[in-house]
């Protein structure tokens, strides 16, 4: 999954759902405070591409089965 030139504040919930979903990369982002990440069991590898450090998550908790962090 890649999202990019958007301003989301959160990954949708939905997200939990999709067994097969194991990268999400979001690009260019510009949400007014901190990325919050969506549950998911089976995301191994998370991609986030920003200016601002601000827009960052602050816990990657939501996601335990990531391997990959850039």
């Amino acid at each position: 999954l890649e999202l990019a030139n958007t301003r989301i504040k959160r990954l949708p919930r939905q997200l939990k759902n999709m067994q097969r979903l194991q990268s999400i990369y979001v690009l260019n982002n510009t949400p007014r405070g901190p990325l919050r990440l969506a549950k998911s069991k089976t995301v191994k590898t998370l991609g986030i591409r920003s200016n601002d450090p601000s827009s960052l998550p602050r816990s990657y908790k939501a996601m335990p089965a990531i391997e990959k962090l850039d």
